[in-house]
């Protein structure tokens, strides 16, 4: 070739390939630059992780920018954390860096964090997997290519896949398996903007049987211990009913009963032992608003409230609930599932019609003694220990000396003994419940961030909170 004195004496040749070569620098720079980028991002990161106050040892699982979410403990006591992998993108003709993800993966992880195993990849659970009590089965909903979903399970020891529904346009989604994961409860929607079903079916695909009809707007189900049944809030999260797996009989439990309207009830004598003692609390706390003693209501609550979210028990003899009184308040409770219902009371001959000697109605029943409130509380959800009578709680609006950030989400823990409550976190952030360790001594709780200067990315750490 020619030599061209405007390239500085590079002939034709040279000049093409040069040309070529150009690209391939810039893209082999940016990467190098991206990836120091993505270094300075996490070292950042590391220094803006909330600081926790509550003075409990807690280890993070996986890095300060990673995105994982606590799904449950399995029967070997490792955590099953659902994760979406992220890797730095090769970005040419670009500065800064990119992160591309190409699908999600179960992992197990050690309680510390420092060893994991793949279970199972998919490219996108539809749905967020659950647990069995027994830690052995996982059930989830997996998006095929094109429109199709399909319900499955997933062996914890095997790690082993096996797909029961699939079909084109139902969305199958929540599934709540029984304690041993032998079947499962789930909502089916038969399109997008249909409303839900509940659903049970085995882990064949067999035996499926609709225990709640759509429109009926069902909160999540609750299997019982012995799984031959489930408690499910149900009437726009008014009511709890018990119904059977395999029949579809159901049965009233809590708040009020469409087919029995609530009359008024004898007072409830105040119980001093459930209101919250603030000094049992691992950092004090100095203002709890609404966290007070127990107010004795003028009805029977377990007829008039509403019962919108519940857990069962280590024993299976307890249900723990979130109760709203008539009066707009909020209550932690607990309801005796092995106790007898209280017998309505007698008319005495000879009263007035329509009272009685003591002034109540006739046949008005005593507050049903089966049903404890623990705390007035402002709680957006609950979760049993697996070992005693504690419930750990998401508490909106905790307050203390200690705490930096004010009216956000904390975990708290009440129990084992009644008005007995601990703080587990105290942080700036929003904390959300994942699990129990199988033991009882450990908490598995993810907080949701978003990376420094880059608000749309999104970062949920997972942390264990030792207890004991």
């Amino acid at each position: 070739g020619f030599a061209d004195p405007s390239t500085g004496g590079l002939t034709s040749d040279q000049l093409v390939l040069a040309t070529g070569l150009e690209p391939l620098f810039n893209r082999a720079d940016n990467y190098r630059q991206g990836l120091e980028q993505r270094e300075r991002d996490l070292a950042r990161a590391e220094t803006r992780e909330p600081e926790d106050r509550s003075g409990r040892a807690r280890q993070r699982l996986g890095g300060a920018l990673a995105e994982e979410y606590v799904i449950g403990t399995a029967f070997d006591g490792r955590v099953v954390l659902l994760t979406e992998p992220k890797h730095v993108a090769v970005t040419p003709d670009r500065l800064g860096y990119v992160l591309t993800s190409e699908g999600e993966a179960l992992v197990l992880s050690s309680a510390d964090g420092r060893e994991r195993e793949l279970l199972f990849e998919h490219y996108n659970f539809y749905s967020a997997p659950a647990l069995s009590a027994d830690g052995r089965v996982l059930w989830t909903t997996v998006a095929n290519h094109g429109t199709s979903k399909s319900l499955a399970v997933v062996d914890v020891a095997s790690g082993s896949f096996r797909p029961l529904l699939t079909h084109p346009s139902d969305y199958y989604t929540s599934p709540q398996p029984a304690p041993d994961g032998s079947r499962a409860l789930f909502y089916n929607r038969p399109g997008r903007y249909a409303e839900s079903s509940i659903d049970v079916i085995d882990d064949r695909g067999g035996q499926r049987l609709q225990l709640v009809p759509p429109g009926e707007r069902a909160g999540i189900p609750v299997w019982a211990k012995d799984g031959k049944s489930v408690f499910i809030p149900v009437g726009g999260w008014e009511r709890i009913m018990v119904v059977d797996v395999e029949s579809g009989a159901r049965r009233h439990l809590l708040g009020q009963d469409p087919e029995a309207p609530p009359r008024p009830a004898a007072p409830v004598p105040e119980d001093p032992g459930a209101a919250v003692d603030a000094a049992a609390l691992r950092e004090p706390i100095a203002a709890m608003p609404g966290h007070g003693g127990m107010v004795a209501p003028s009805v029977d609550p377990v007829t008039t409230s509403r019962f919108f979210a519940a857990d069962l028990g280590h024993d299976g003899r307890h249900l723990f609930v979130l109760e709203e009184s008539i009066d707009g308040r909020e209550w932690l409770g607990r309801f005796d599932l092995e106790a007898p219902p209280p017998e309505p009371l007698p008319d005495p001959a000879g009263d007035a019609p329509g009272e009685s000697a003591d002034g109540s109605a006739p046949g008005d029943a005593p507050a049903d003694p089966r049903y404890r409130r623990l705390a007035q509380l402002d709680a957006r959800r609950i979760l049993a220990s697996p070992t005693d009578d504690r419930v750990a709680v998401e508490l909106v609006g905790f307050t203390s000396p200690e705490d930096p950030g004010a009216n956000d989400v904390e975990i708290v823990i009440f129990g084992p003994e009644p008005g007995v409550i601990s703080a587990v976190t105290q942080n700036a952030v929003d904390d959300e419940l994942g699990a129990w360790s199988r033991d009882g001594t450990s908490l598995f709780l993810f907080q949701r961030d978003s990376e420094p200067g880059h608000n749309d990315r999104v970062v949920v750490r997972s942390y264990r909170y030792q207890l004991d």
